[in-house]
Order: C-alpha cells, then structure tokens, then sequence
C-alpha cells in the first residue's frame, strides 16, 4: 500500500517527492512544515499502541499541525534493554503553525496524556512524539557538515538531546532504520540538512537488516481523515 499524502484547504503544497535543496526543503510560505516520527509499545491512556498512534496524531491537527503525509506502519524491534513489547513505528509530514520548540513541548504534553512517565532511556512507552526536522533547519549541531568535530563528548547533539535541549536534525534519525525507511517511502529525495545526505542513502549505510527487525504491516492504512476527527 502507498504512503498517503493529504490535502489540505489551507494551502498548496509542493510536490513532495520532488527533490529540493535542503536549505529550501519546506520552507515555501510562512508556516513551519516538520517530519515526525511516532511510535508505541505499551498500551496506555489512548489504548493500544495502533490506537495511540491515532489519537497522537489526531491532537496534533487539533492544535493546527495539518497532516500532509503519512507513511505505512511497521513493526520493529525494541532499542531498550531485555525484553520489551515490539513497537509499532511510522512518520508523518505535517504543517504546524508554531516554531520548533514550541511544537516539542507539544509533544511532550501529549505524550503525557498518553500515560508516559520519564524513566531510563528506551523505555517502553505507550507513546513517543519525535520531531526528526523542520525546514532543513539546523539547531544544537557543531558547524561544520557532520557532528565529529564537535568540541567535546559532553556537548554532542545526542547528549543535548537526552537533556531536553531542541536539537534539528533529531541527532540519531540517520542511525535508526525505523525512521529512515518510513521516511523514504513518503520523502524518497529527503536530504539531511547536516550530512548532506539523501535519506535513501543513509539507508543504504545501515548494517544490513536483521531477521525480524523491522517489517511493513500489510494493512497499514493507520491514517485517515476520520481519524483527524477522534
């Protein structure tokens, strides 16, 4: 099944599979435009973790993040240590009429609604809102087209990440076959705004797939219209 892609009465948009510049990537008109990725894997206030994605995503446009895309949804493995439930993962492209930091705490909130309490890192959750980009717009990075040459260990876009602190790109997006492969099916010319890398290449990069590690549900039509009305 293809990725879907929504329109919207608010404006028009550029053809999404068109390749871009990455400094231009979204940045047509005033308003923001951000690749999100959601997933779950506990069940929580929204119900279960297919049911949770819904509800997620249907805050979102409540609060104004216009859904333009959403890719199919996937099974993968956890990242945590020992033996969680499998996630369920997907990415949506949605309009937003508020800036970056703003649209975190957002996320932040709604996650809570959803029953997640903060606890180690790559624990279950029965909801988790990341925002991957926005704009092609570079916050928390070193100068400079990659994060090796950042000045200290203790100042990493990954550890001002686990702090709270805003970081665009998501510091771990290009690492994690989660995000880039639900993101190539919605944006296939998609260029990180740091590495300078198409998201298909990045893909490429990953060690190579392991057996049950990840897998596109068959019915994974998760996302509709009716669900921007829950």
């Amino acid at each position: 099944m293809p990725a879907r892609h929504f329109n919207s009465p608010m404006t028009s948009y550029p053809a999404l599979d068109q390749p871009l510049h990455p400094a231009d990537y979204f940045s047509h008109r005033t308003k923001y435009c951000a690749i999100i990725a959601v997933g779950a894997n506990l069940v929580g206030n929204f119900g279960g973790p297919a049911a949770s994605l819904r509800h997620g995503v249907s805050r979102l446009n409540a609060q104004g993040m216009i859904l333009v895309a959403a890719s199919g949804l996937y099974e993968t493995e956890s990242l945590g240590v020992g033996r969680q439930p499998r996630y369920l993962n997907a990415v949506i492209v949605a309009r937003c009429p508020m800036p970056p930091a703003r649209a975190l705490r957002l996320f932040k909130q709604i996650e809570r609604q959803a029953g997640r309490r903060r606890g180690r890192p790559n624990a279950p959750r029965p909801l988790d809102l990341d925002l991957i980009a926005c704009n092609g717009r570079r916050i928390g990075w070193a100068s400079g087209r990659t994060m090796h040459r950042m000045t200290s260990a203790s100042s990493t876009p990954a550890t001002a990440r686990a702090r709270g602190w805003l970081t665009l790109p998501h510091p771990e997006m290009h690492r994690r076959r989660f995000v880039l492969e639900p993101l190539s099916e919605i944006l296939p010319h998609w260029v990180h705004p740091v590495l300078r890398t198409p998201v298909r290449e990045l893909l490429a990069r990953l060690p190579p797939r392991r057996p049950g590690e990840i897998r596109r549900l068959l019915d994974s039509n998760w996302v509709s219209c009716d669900t921007l009305d829950m």
